[in-house]
C-alpha cells in the first residue's frame, strides 16, 4: 500500500473531493489518476460520502421496531409510514433481513399449547423471549392505584408483573383510559427503551414509553377487546386479551 503522495505539497482532500464531484481541473485529474496514494484516498472519501448519503436518505425511515411489526405481518395505524416502507429501498432491504430464516427465540412454556405465541411468528426471529402474561388474583399490598378495585387487574409473566386499572375518561364521554405499571419481582421496574404497544385485530394502534416508575397511560379507548404488549430489550410480555368495558 502506498503511504505517501508524491505531490503532497499541492494535492489536498479538497482537490480529491473536487475530483469525486467531477469539478477538478485537468492537472489535478491527471495527478490523481497516476498516484496510487491519491486513488486510495479518493476511494476512502467516496466510502465516507456514501455513508453520509445513506444516513441522510434514511432520516425519514421508521425505527427498527416498526419494521419488525411489518415483518410480523401487522398493519400499521400510520398510512404514511406504510407508504414510505413500501417505496424505500433501505426499508425493503431491512425487511428482507428480518424475514430471512433465523434461529427461533426462546419461548415461554405458557405462551400457547403449540409453544408459539399468536403475536406473530416472524417476530420470533428478532430474538426476544416471548412471555405470555396470565391474570392472577390481586396482591392488595402492592396496588399502586386507588379507586374501584373491580376495575383493576393483575397479570403475571414470571419474573414480571403488570398492574392495570381502567376507568372512564369522564362521565360525558364513552371513551376509556387505562393506567398501568410494570413490576419485576414485585418492585416497580423502569429502564430505558421499554414501551407498551396497544394492538387490536393485529393492527398496532399506539405505542407509549414507560416513565421512571414503570408506569404508562393510554387514553381515548373504545369499549373493545385489545392486546397489550410490553416491549423490553430482551423480552416481549404479551397480554393476549384485555377487555375495556364495564365489569
Amino acid at each position: 500500500m502506498t503511504t505517501e503522495c508524491h505531490a503532497k505539497n499541492y494535492i489536498s482532500d479538497l482537490d480529491r473531493m473536487a475530483y469525486l464531484e467531477g469539478e477538478a481541473g485537468p492537472e489535478i485529474v491527471e495527478h490523481i489518476e497516476s498516484c496510487a496514494f491519491c486513488l486510495q484516498e479518493v476511494a476512502a472519501l467516496a466510502a465516507v460520502d456514501a455513508l453520509l448519503h445513506d444516513a441522510a436518505e434514511r432520516e425519514a425511515c421508521p425505527d427498527m421496531d416498526i419494521l419488525v411489526q411489518v415483518a410480523a405481518g401487522f398493519q400499521l395505524a400510520d398510512q404514511a409510514v406504510e407508504n414510505h416502507i413500501a417505496q424505500c429501498e433501505f426499508c425493503q432491504a431491512d425487511l428482507q433481513q428480518l424475514m430471512a430464516p433465523a434461529k427461533p427465540a426462546v419461548i415461554d412454556a405458557s405462551a400457547s399449547k403449540s409453544g408459539k405465541s399468536s403475536f406473530g411468528l416472524d417476530i420470533l426471529a428478532w430474538g426476544r423471549n416471548i412471555l405470555t402474561a396470565l391474570e392472577k388474583p390481586q396482591p392488595q399490598m402492592q396496588l399502586a392505584f386507588r379507586g374501584d378495585s373491580q376495575q383493576e387487574q393483575f397479570f403475571e409473566a414470571d419474573p414480571f408483573q403488570l398492574l392495570i386499572k381502567k376507568s372512564r375518561q369522564s362521565q360525558a364521554t364513552p371513551l376509556w383510559k387505562i393506567e398501568g405499571q410494570l413490576l419485576k419481582d414485585g418492585v416497580p421496574f423502569a429502564e430505558e427503551n421499554i414501551f407498551v404497544q396497544l394492538i387490536q385485530e393485529n393492527r398496532h394502534l399506539s405505542r407509549h414509553a414507560l416513565d421512571s416508575f414503570g408506569m404508562f397511560e393510554i387514553n381515548d379507548l373504545s369499549s373493545k377487546k385489545y392486546r397489550l404488549a410490553i416491549i423490553l430489550p430482551l423480552e416481549l410480555i404479551l397480554i393476549e386479551e384485555f377487555n375495556v368495558n364495564e365489569p
